[in-house]
């Protein structure tokens, strides 16, 4: 199943802020500019693909159908 990665590194799982400045520098370290919620920037984009893909199994298994929601 394929999901849209766009955002994964940025987006904040704990808040769901999404701005550049949450990687500072474009760097290693995801630090939230909104909660402050810090950790390895790869980690932040590897949970977020995942969620998103749940999410979008769900739809699936719900509906029949993939979501066409961009954002899932």
């Amino acid at each position: 199943m394929k999901v849209d990665a766009d955002y994964t590194s940025k987006s904040c799982p704990k808040c769901g802020h999404v701005s550049d400045q949450n990687r500072p520098n474009k760097g290693l370290i995801f630090d939230c500019e909104c909660c402050h919620f810090e950790v390895h920037a790869d980690l932040i984009g590897a949970r977020n693909i995942t969620l998103r893909t749940i999410l979008s199994r769900q739809d699936w298994e719900r509906t029949g159908a993939l979501s066409v929601r961009p954002d899932v």
